[in-house]
Parts: C-alpha cells; structure tokens; sequence
C-alpha cells in the first residue's frame, strides 16, 4: 500500500534542503528505489515542508535508515516532524513547473 508522508522542520530552508538532496537523491531522474513522489518547498509559516509519496512503507523505512538518517546527521541538519498514513488517491499533472 503506497504511503503519504509529510515531513515539516521549522529550523529547515532552501540551502540546508538542496545540500540534504544532493546528497541522498543526487541524480533525480534515478529514484531510490520506491518513490513515487517528491515535492520540496517552504513552510507556510516558515521553516520547510517536503510531501512524499513512497510505494510502501518499508521501501520508505529502508531509505530513511540506510541513506536519509545518516546524511542528515553527518551535515549536522535540524530535526523534522513527518505525519505518515495511507495515499487514498492521487491525481499527478505535468503542470508543474520548477
């Protein structure tokens, strides 16, 4: 069952976020294994917010253990809030621009 995962850090920005992601996902159009989806961007009361969807929960266990986790404690980055449930449905456009 796919995953929503909201992840919020308060002490987070766009530098800290960018060096985290070159780092764990450095080349995007080679996904670790299991994401769907990734959005990134600020908080709307500061800080930043990432939204991800992952195929299941353990694909998503596996990165946050064997990659996230470890990079982010070698860079030092402040902790973050995530809010974990089921994807009940998504709709995905090529709208987007970034």
């Amino acid at each position: 069952m796919a995953i929503l995962i909201v992840h919020q850090g308060a002490d987070w920005n766009q530098d800290l976020y960018d060096q985290l992601m070159e780092r764990v996902i450095p080349d995007p159009s080679n996904p670790p294994d299991g994401l769907i989806a990734h959005f990134g961007g600020p908080g709307q009361t500061g800080g930043w917010r990432v939204t991800d969807i992952w195929e299941s929960q353990g694909q998503w266990a596996r990165f946050r253990d064997e990659t996230l986790i470890p990079v982010a404690q070698e860079i030092q980055a402040p902790p973050f809030d995530s809010d974990i449930g089921e994807l009940h449905n998504k709709i995905v456009t090529e709208r987007v621009s970034v």
